[in-house]
């Protein structure tokens, strides 16, 4: 679903997951937006410059008006004023899997961390 046109009231926060209210199902949300840089197929370098590791990844510069409407649904369910995630001027960073990092990310447990910058409402 696009949770920037999506009625808040339809959807609920359980256990800091989003859920749809109706069928109390996990909400699987969209950006829209342009894809600015894929590694999807090949590999990015991520991480500090001491300890860089590889990652694949996709960047999207969200649509202005729909980002604004997202953070600001997602910070009303979620109860947040401060948006912090991978962001760089290419957009939002999805990590999608990493490489040669052991178990954690060929389980998809791995999540990264880094943080590029913070958005302030």
């Amino acid at each position: 679903m696009n949770t920037a046109r999506i009625n808040p009231d339809d959807l609920f926060v359980d256990n800091f997951r989003l859920r749809v209210r109706e069928k109390k199902l996990l909400a699987i949300g969209i950006m829209t937006g342009t894809v600015t840089e894929s590694f999807l197929v090949e590999a990015a370098q991520a991480g500090p410059r001491n300890s860089p590791y590889f990652i694949h990844k996709i960047s999207i510069a969200p649509l202005e008006q729909d980002f604004r409407r997202d953070v600001s649904m997602w910070g009303l369910l979620f109860n947040f004023t401060v948006v912090v995630g991978m962001l760089s001027p290419y957009g939002f960073s999805f990590a999608t899997r990493g490489e040669g990092k052991g178990d954690l990310w060929k389980t998809g447990l791995f999540s990264v961390t880094h943080v590029f910058k913070k958005l302030v409402f």
